[in-house]
């Protein structure tokens, strides 16, 4: 019976950390945090679909000119790069750019 109740125990105990961890970060970190995750396992399909809907809550919350949206292009950005899909890396890194630029000036 102890170990049974530890199990529970243990399980109700992660289950409230979860959602401690769900509750207190918005859903643009934990996709950006999944996407470098997956991205650090070279599991680039995963990072870029992470990525995607990081960006899409990004600009539906924030607006396209937030430097946080810059920050999600510039993600998106990675990955292409590392799927050689270079076109596509250049025009996210050039929207990352020209929202910084807009947002904080040249300096």
């Amino acid at each position: 019976a102890d170990l049974f109740e530890n199990q529970v125990n243990d399980y109700l105990l992660a289950k409230m950390i979860t959602n401690a961890i769900r509750t207190s970060l918005d859903d643009t970190i934990l996709y950006s945090r999944m996407g470098g995750l997956f991205w650090k396992q070279g599991e680039l399909q995963e990072a870029l679909t992470m990525y995607q809907k990081g960006l899409d809550i990004e600009l539906e919350e924030r607006g396209p000119d937030h430097v946080e949206t810059a920050t999600s292009y510039n993600n998106l950005a990675t990955v292409l790069d590392d799927q050689d899909e270079l076109e596509g890396a250049l025009t996210m890194h050039q929207k990352a750019l020209d929202i910084r630029l807009k947002a904080l000036g040249p300096d």
